[in-house]
């Protein structure tokens, strides 16, 4: 989880969103002078919170720039949150299954 969350911070902080932010590792968000951001899981992009599709999990909020992108994450979040656990056959997003 702490790898996860890790590599999101990074995403976001090269996708220049964080630059004068701060994450919060209770909410998983980033707090810019344009507003609140957090990652979604499906598509890797930041999302505005505040237009964000939300769907709690395991007492956490994770928010997503759709619905698709919301049902995808619902139908196995664990897939795509701890990542480094799952074979490649269990991750539906990964392209280099063999």
């Amino acid at each position: 989880m702490i790898r996860s969350s890790a590599l999101a911070l990074a995403l976001l902080l090269g996708a220049g969103c964080a630059d004068s932010g701060e994450f919060s590792w209770v909410t998983h968000t980033w707090t810019t002078d344009h507003g609140v951001f957090a990652l979604d899981h499906i598509s890797r992009n930041k999302v505005d919170i505040s237009t964000a599709v939300q769907r709690r999990y395991l007492g956490e909020t994770y928010y997503f720039e759709s619905e698709d992108n919301a049902c995808v994450f619902d139908s196995n979040p664990w897939a795509y949150l701890y990542t480094d656990n799952v074979h490649l056959q269990g991750r539906p997003d990964r392209s280099d299954q063999n």
